[in-house]
């Protein structure tokens, strides 16, 4: 891991500068798992285009079996910004399946021009007839001996997702080795369950041969009665260093015609670096730390933040204040939780049930956001890693997972002029993009002027649509509603670009199966 503020220096852009080393090489590389069931998608747009002006690039697809050999390996030239699939199953796969295949498709994307950072906007999907989840881009194989120094300046454990109770799912995590052997590894697992109690056990793995992939079902039916019906998570304590050691991660359905899917993140809890760390420049004008998180006001959803014990010791306060879509105020409720130092064990704080105990009743004719702040009683965490769980309120139901940090108070941010973010519109079942412009000042800063351009799979033209988000509103774009659009993806994924004068401009987007899956991811 590198610090926070590493990671500040290593992705900061400037046009004519010297300030870090320039990245030609960007990649990723993704577990599969393919079966009669489910297939894996990589999804992207051009983007590089835009963002970076880039007039071509590069991507090197190369697909390997579990063991690690090369099934297939082309290049394929991006020179057009529209939505790109690959389709790993049609790849590789002549014939119907009699068992479940695991594997990785890893993509490396080359450029003569810097592209600043060396992970690339990929989506993984694992797709089905029941289901649709995502993640973006988690695992890489390091560009060069630096790059491999760099990430592994401190060591420490990964955690940060949901072990579902439901007893006809296993939760598993899933990583691609780099190009050395591995020899003798020894994955040590604490698994924590909802009162804060800890199971401990040992994973020994002889060999991972270069480029091998695994997929680590961690927990056996015994073992599921530890959670107790309810909620839990994991730590993996382990020792990769050839590889970029995020895992795609999630819980899968014994049968394997379903998955969550999401990534893990750093598990700091024993970390004592002062870099973990960070200060408020000024407290009147900035709260400590802020998110921004939607509110599903109709009564088959729940909306629910996770909260991991995977930082290091502190105390702060959480605060909430909920605005309707055209950003207009409705309640703040104080102190609705608080972390102590002995935080030991995942909360799961159902926000809509927060609301009802403060009665707090939604109009049907708006749609809502919450801003959850911060306030420490000391320094500030660089990294409060939360899970967004939207779900349906029926019988087996699976949530998203999506892994997402808090903002702190850095004033460069205020220097930027504008935004340019994007997001998947999977167009399978209900898709759905929710924009919001909230951000971590006290007091109010400024609408947001928005240029929303959509893109398909067929070729570079795009449809463009202008909106305007208040100060603390939100904007949702409902596939479903926008029939010009619809028809203009053609059946196919697209995406949104979104362009914004305003650089607090974020957003999620989610694909909610009528089965009850809903797969969801933040935006880039």
């Amino acid at each position: 891991m590198k610090s926070y503020q590493s990671h500040l220096q290593s992705t900061f852009y400037k046009k004519n500068t010297i300030i870090r080393k320039p990245v030609f090489r960007s990649s990723a590389i993704f577990t599969y798992c393919i079966n009669n069931k489910i297939n894996t998608k990589i999804l992207f747009l051009g983007y590089w285009l835009i963002k970076r002006n880039i007039s071509q690039i590069t991507v090197l697809v190369t697909i390997r079996d579990e063991i690690g050999n090369i099934i297939k390996r082309y290049n394929e030239e991006i020179n057009s910004v529209m939505s790109y699939e690959i389709d790993v199953k049609k790849e590789i796969i002549k014939r119907k399946l009699s068992e479940t295949l695991f594997g990785s498709i890893e993509l490396e994307v080359f450029s003569s021009i810097d592209m600043v950072f060396p992970y690339p906007a990929f989506v993984v999907s694992y797709v089905g007839s029941s289901l649709s989840s995502v993640v973006h881009t988690c695992g890489r194989i390091y560009n060069d001996i630096e790059d491999v120094k760099d990430n592994n300046a401190y060591q420490v454990a990964e955690s940060g997702f949901d072990i579902l109770p439901n007893k006809n799912y296993s939760p598993f995590f899933s990583f691609t080795n780099g190009p050395r052997k591995i020899k003798s590894q020894i994955i040590n697992i604490d698994i924590i369950n909802c009162l804060g109690k800890k199971l401990s056990k040992s994973i020994s793995i002889k060999n991972i041969e270069p480029y091998q992939t695994k997929f680590i079902f961690f927990i056996n039916k015994g073992e599921k009665k530890f959670f107790l019906e309810r909620k839990g998570i994991v730590k993996i304590h382990h020792n990769f260093r050839s590889f970029f050691p995020r895992f795609l991660c999630g819980n899968m359905k014994n049968d394997k015609s379903n998955s969550t899917l999401t990534h893990s993140y750093y598990d700091l809890k024993n970390s004592k670096e002062k870099t973990n760390y960070w200060v408020n420049p000024n407290k009147k004008k900035y709260f400590d730390s802020s998110i921004a998180i939607p509110i599903f006001k109709d009564k088959k959803f729940y909306t629910e933040l996770a909260i991991y014990p995977n930082f290091p010791k502190c105390n702060f306060e959480m605060d909430m204040s909920l605005y309707n879509n055209k950003g207009e105020f409705l309640k703040n409720i104080n102190n609705f939780f608080s972390i102590k130092e002995n935080f030991r064990k995942p909360a799961y704080l159902n926000i809509n049930e927060i609301l009802k105990r403060n009665n707090v009743r939604l109009n049907s004719n708006f749609n809502y956001f919450c801003k959850i702040n911060t306030r420490y009683k000391s320094k500030i965490l660089t990294r409060l890693k939360f899970g967004l769980n939207i779900g349906l309120n029926k019988f087996n139901s699976i949530p998203s997972n999506i892994c997402f940090n808090a903002h702190i108070p850095n004033k460069d941010v205020l220097k930027k002029k504008s935004t340019f973010k994007w997001g998947l519109i999977q167009n399978i079942n209900e898709s759905l993009v929710v924009i919001s412009n909230m951000s971590f000042l006290k007091n109010k800063f400024k609408k947001a002027n928005i240029e929303l351009k959509f893109w398909n799979a067929n070729n570079s033209s795009y449809l463009k649509k202008n909106i305007t988000i208040n100060d603390n509103g939100s904007y949702w774009f409902y596939l479903s509603k926008e029939k010009k659009i619809k028809k203009f993806l053609d059946k196919k994924t697209g995406w949104i670009t979104i362009n914004s004068d305003n650089p607090f401009v974020n957003g999620w987007y989610l694909e909610i199966s009528k089965k009850g899956s809903v797969g969801a991811d933040h935006l880039f």
